[in-house]
């Protein structure tokens, strides 16, 4: 961990590092969402059938966007209302659409509610601990986030194209505690959900159960398959978050199992579900 300067705040590095500096993300750097380029080039291009992956961060970014927009003899910078745009999924990748009409009328009907689940999807998953270590005070608040999932959300929640919750489970032994830790574990890490929009349920309790009108349009992401297949059946569409530890014995069949590295990643797993 490093002390940012700027605001005092602790910034936990990232496995992802600056392809231009080799830096280590940290917090900044995840929350810029745009920085991140894995392109396949096709013909005719003279780097045919290469991948190309780029990864700036804040800093080199805008080295890059400096250098590139004085080359340009048409300005690449667009003073569109990012209110009269929106993200659109076509054929599984994400494209910038205007749609006035669309983004200045009222929410439209049937608007998507996507769930998300904490422990093993927002952050870390730590099968060895035991009930004495989720006992322990402060257990929730120090677990570490799943920086891939979290930039994918905060991705999400920037389209404005669904009504992003937090649904997660806490033991009735340690529920007031527990709640109160990941309250501030989603202060510090996706303060873009909002409390209003943070659902606590009980471990063993159906989810469903604490979620009204469940559609299709309701999707449920978790990594635990009896709460995906509950949700299912109470008419909502489920996604397996795999995280590396769980997904090992194909119990979830009812819907897409994915490890979602990059919001794309979400973004088709939302549009195929």
């Amino acid at each position: 961990m490093k002390n940012d300067p700027t605001n005092g705040k602790w910034i936990r590095p990232s496995k992802i590092k600056c392809t231009m500096c080799g830096r280590p993300f940290n917090d900044w750097d995840l929350s810029l969402g745009d920085n991140r380029y894995d392109i396949f080039v096709g013909y005719p291009s003279k780097h045919d059938l290469e991948r190309i992956k780029f990864d700036f961060c804040v800093e080199c970014f805008d080295k890059v966007i400096d250098t590139l927009i004085p080359m340009c003899k048409l300005d690449p910078v667009i003073e569109d209302d990012w209110s009269e745009n929106h993200i659109e999924i076509i054929n599984g990748m994400p494209y910038i659409c205007t749609d006035k009409e669309k983004e200045t009328s009222a929410a439209p009907k049937g608007k998507r509610r996507v769930f998300v689940d904490m422990d093993g999807v927002l952050a870390e998953y730590l099968p060895e601990a035991t009930e004495s270590d989720m006992e322990r005070k402060g257990f929730f608040r120090a677990l570490m986030p799943r920086e891939e999932m979290i930039s994918s959300v905060k991705a999400l929640i920037r389209t404005k194209e669904a009504e992003v919750f937090v649904l997660s489970a806490v033991s009735p032994h340690w529920a007031e505690r527990a709640m109160r830790e990941k309250n501030e574990w989603l202060d510090e890490y996706l303060p873009e959900i909002d409390a209003e929009h943070r659902i606590f349920t009980l471990v063993g309790d159906n989810k469903a159960d604490y979620v009204k009108d469940i559609t299709e349009n309701d999707v449920l992401l978790d990594d635990h398959s009896p709460n995906l297949k509950a949700w299912a059946a109470s008419g909502g569409k489920a996604i397996k978050v795999l995280n590396g530890i769980n997904g090992k014995g194909g119990t979830f069949v009812t819907g897409p199992r994915i490890k979602i590295e990059k919001p794309e990643d979400l973004f088709s797993a939302l549009q195929n579900v």
